[in-house]
């Protein structure tokens, strides 16, 4: 872990560091903690299931109710691309910022997050943290709308925890 984004409110982000060395970074994480085990607060994010497995490295382990704009779009839209970039063109009409921008393609020359200028990062981050809670605000009421809310958020949803327990 390089970072971590959080937003709770559109147009906002804050961004944690977390140093390369491990321990100094598990004693950063321990303070939030309490938020990622809480059973009674709901976690959004884009590709949670990700999320979850690199926090479960750090012995973090993600409780309550979660909500994953990349899922939820794949009960509204299930033959089209779930790519966050895409996703904010189309339901925010907002362009993102690319990671290739920051860590280049894909090959021998690409840039860890780490190697990148930490403004920019930020930036990206803090964005990619803003772009997330904005189109969970769009999904919901499309799901609610499509009567797709229940399939969404008590089937597809839970199935994320069990689909990292299987891969790990």
């Amino acid at each position: 872990l390089v970072a971590i984004a959080f937003s709770y409110q559109k147009g906002t982000g804050h961004l944690l560091w977390l140093p390369p060395d491990r321990k100094q970074a598990e004693t950063l994480l321990e303070p939030f903690r309490t938020v990622f085990e809480n059973p009674a607060i709901r976690k959004t994010g884009q590709n949670l299931k990700f999320h979850i497995q690199v926090l479960s490295g750090y012995g973090i382990r993600i409780k309550g109710p979660l909500f994953d704009t990349m899922l939820a779009h794949y009960v509204l839209e299930p033959d089209m691309r779930h790519n966050m970039d895409l996703l904010a063109l189309k339901y925010l009409g907002y362009k993102t910022i690319p990671i290739e921008d920051l860590i280049g393609e894909r090959g021998p020359r690409q840039k860890t997050m780490r190697e990148v200028d930490k403004i920019r990062l930020r930036d990206y981050s803090v964005e990619d943290a803003d772009i997330t809670w904005q189109l969970k605000e769009a999904f919901e009421p499309i799901l609610k709308e499509q009567g797709l809310y229940d399939l969404a958020t008590e089937i597809e949803m839970p199935l994320i925890n069990v689909l990292v327990k299987m891969e790990r």
